[in-house]
């Protein structure tokens, strides 16, 4: 009935088995989706109504961004920094133009992104999934908060799942404890807020997981803007720790330290015994070589 309706709003003449055969078509939708797309097209098609001026309304309202917009969205992840805030989509389309990007080949990476999106936008809305959206947390605990903001405000993160999210990725940041604050409605648990700073023993202890000043990180990066951030912060976890936390890390450091000497004495050692072996097997070549001389000059 509002296939026969819209298209005769629109100055159609459409025979029942058309519209039927549309909304049979139709049929993997919800109906509101449905409803909403046909308004779409009583406002906007001119000229014959046809399946695919409602299909495409549909995937538009779905949420997911058009092809330019996710690739915008997808460079930001090459910035160690940010967080992004994209969909599956959008990840396994990037993961795929990644290597070419690399490559320094930008021209070649977009058009082998929006391919591999183009197919996955089909593959995802002909099976009837929603948009996901996910979160790739960078280390600024600042633009975090800017990207869950921006989420939240572009209806693409519910507020009650963005501060689920944070709650997970935002500890320790004030801008992300700041935003749960404002996310959060009156009168809501205060075990749900977030610590805005993290204690000076935390961060002693998780640059020893790092390593001695980040070098841990440093070695799983070669973006020089997070190299110099992570270089700028060397020594300030250590010396906000407790007299008690900092002899234990200094003891921990101390066999650390330790434990790489004793592998590189024995790498040395396993070195030196291949060049010997090495040497003794020419040695035994070359007298091989100078006998088979000898011989032959008799």
């Amino acid at each position: 009935m509002q296939v026969i309706a819209t298209a005769e709003v629109i100055g159609q003449v459409i025979s029942s088995t058309a519209a039927a055969m549309i909304a049979e078509d139709l049929e993997r939708y919800s109906f509101v989706d449905c409803c909403k797309a046909l308004k779409k097209c009583r406002a906007e098609v001119r000229g014959r109504l046809t399946l695919a001026d409602v299909i495409s309304r549909i995937d538009a309202a779905d949420g997911r961004p058009a092809k330019d917009e996710a690739w915008g969205i997808a460079l930001q992840s090459a910035d160690e920094r940010d967080t992004v805030i994209w969909t599956a989509e959008i990840e396994k389309a990037y993961d795929a133009a990644r290597p070419i990007l690399n490559a320094g080949d930008k021209v070649g990476a977009r058009m082998a992104f929006n391919s591999a999106y183009e197919r996955l936008l089909i593959t995802a809305r002909a099976s009837g999934e929603p948009a996901q959206w996910k979160a790739s947390i960078g280390w600024d605990g600042e633009l975090r908060a800017r990207a869950f903001e921006a989420a939240v405000k572009l209806e693409r993160l519910p507020p009650a799942k963005a501060v689920a999210m944070l709650q997970q990725h935002g500890q320790g940041s004030p801008a992300c404890a700041q935003l749960v604050d404002a996310l959060l409605p009156p009168g809501a648990d205060e075990s749900l807020r977030l610590s805005g700073a993290t204690t000076g023993n935390g961060l002693a202890i998780a640059q020893l997981l790092t390593g001695p000043g980040n070098r841990g990180l440093l070695a799983l990066t070669h973006d020089e803007k997070t190299r110099n951030a992570l270089l700028s912060e060397e020594t300030a976890a250590t010396r906000s720790a407790s007299p008690e936390v900092k002899e234990r890390l200094q003891q921990l450091r101390r066999d650390v330290a330790a434990h790489r000497e004793q592998g590189e004495r024995e790498r040395r050692q396993l070195l030196e015994a291949q060049q010997r072996d090495l040497a003794q097997r020419k040695d035994k070549t070359q007298q091989k070589v100078n006998q088979a001389l000898r011989g032959e000059g008799q």
